[in-house]
Parts: C-alpha cells; structure tokens; sequence
C-alpha cells in the first residue's frame, strides 16, 4: 500500500469511524503501517483510560520501546512498576 492509498483511501474512512465513536464518548486509535512509513488516526484519548493511552503512546513510538517507556515515563505514575518505577533508576545507577 502506498502513502496516497492511505490518504485517499483507508485515513478518510477511519476518520469517520472515529468520529462515530467520539459521538458515542469512546476513545478511538488506529495505527496503519506501509513500506515507507504509517499513518495515526486518534479521537478522545485525553479522557480514555490507561490502557487506551498507552495505546496512543505506542502507536507514536515508531517501533521503538525505549521511545514508548520514556513517554509512559514522563507521563504516568510508574512508581509501583517492577520494570519503570524509581527502584529500578536506583539499581542502574549504581
């Protein structure tokens, strides 16, 4: 698929499935990848739970996890992870 399939074809019709759910207070994200590059269609995280914005997180970070748990990071309260909380900053300070 090419970026002026997605364009034309695939991002006007998410679009509206976003718009019909952000009508209906659901949060919508939707990732579409192609050879050279993706394409991100987002309506009403800001309210959405965790989960969803995780979602929304993931769907930005190009692939890359240090990327996504740097942005969880900064963004969310990590301290009762076993894997992001300030423990785990402490030990690989050392």
């Amino acid at each position: 698929m090419s970026e002026q399939a997605y364009d034309e074809v695939i991002a006007p019709a998410l679009l509206e499935l976003a718009n019909k759910c952000e009508e209906l207070g659901l949060a919508f994200v939707a990732r579409v990848d192609w050879d050279s590059g993706y394409g991100v269609t987002q309506k009403n995280v800001e309210h959405a739970d965790i989960g969803m914005k995780l979602t929304q997180l993931a769907a930005h970070s190009k692939g890359n996890i240090d990327l996504l748990c740097m942005e969880a990071m900064r963004r969310f309260d990590c301290s009762q992870s076993a894997i992001l909380g300030p423990h785990q900053q402490r030990q690989q300070d050392r």
